[in-house]
């Protein structure tokens, strides 16, 4: 059974070596660029491709945060931090005013 495993594992090994180890010299300057070309533009299409099916589609997102009870933006909270920012700035201001 383990010599079995040793020569399957060693022709693949020899398999692998030779795939990568093979050149295809390409004579044609047309065909040379044509490769460049499909090597530089394809991550940018694939790349762009996957960022699209990566990217929410907005009316989903504002049914599930209906479902969930939830607004698409956060007004109470807004108001509550700028009222006590408010707040503590007015403070320091009056701190500022008794001081001089």
């Amino acid at each position: 059974r383990r010599a079995m495993l040793r020569q399957l594992l060693s022709l693949e090994e020899r398999i692998r070596t030779r795939i990568h180890n093979f050149r295809l010299p390409i004579r044609d300057w047309r065909v040379l660029r044509l490769v460049q070309l499909s090597y530089f533009v394809t991550p940018i299409i694939a790349g762009y491709w996957v960022m699209q099916r990566v990217i929410p589609d907005t009316d989903d997102l504002k049914r599930e945060m209906e479902k969930a009870g939830t607004t698409s933006l956060p007004v109470a909270e807004d108001d509550r931090q700028r009222l006590a920012v408010k707040a503590v700035l007015e403070d320091v201001a009056a701190r500022d005013a008794r001081q001089r």
